[in-house]
């Protein structure tokens, strides 16, 4: 249960939440178009990942290894999509948006995710979903940075 909990948060919440949230504090019309696309296809994607399980928890295990939780599971792309490739989709679902946001602060926040997410690939693919949450939780604290600065300094018009 603690596993579906974490991957709720893992393959649907970020890829849907995050266009989503770039979507709504953009102010140039042709950005926001293009982050309405991005939501959609993070949600349908996210949903193609979250979904299934829900469905048939047989297909994911949880285990150990080198320390790091390894969530294994089954996805409907297997055999179809290599890992890596989705790996990428997921990447570019995520950072897009926040990368061509007109506020710095998310272009910044989208760079530390490209390169969590660089990371987590190159040196701990043996456990990459949890490494690279672990690393999405910490840069979460540059979020509260981002609520307080453009409180304080909204942008201009």
């Amino acid at each position: 249960m603690a596993a579906m909990g974490f991957l709720f948060f893992a393959y649907f919440l970020w890829p849907f939440f995050v266009p989503l949230a770039a979507l709504l504090v953009e102010t140039k019309t042709s950005r926001r178009t293009l982050f309405k696309g991005f939501t959609i296809i993070g949600f349908l994607f996210g949903a193609s990942l979250y979904i299934p399980l829900l469905i048939n928890q047989d297909w994911l295990s949880v285990t150990t290894v080198k320390g790091s939780i390894l969530y294994e599971s089954t996805l409907i792309y297997d055999g179809i999509i290599p890992r890596t490739t989705l790996r990428i989709v997921y990447a570019v679902i995520v950072a897009v948006p926040l990368l061509f946001s007109t506020v710095n602060s998310l272009r910044i926040f989208g760079a530390l995710i490209f390169i969590s997410v660089t990371i987590s690939a190159a040196l701990f693919a043996y456990a990459f979903v949890s490494i690279w949450c672990f690393f999405a939780a910490i840069l979460s604290a540059f979020v509260v940075y981002i609520i307080h600065h453009e409180a304080k300094h909204p942008p201009k018009s």
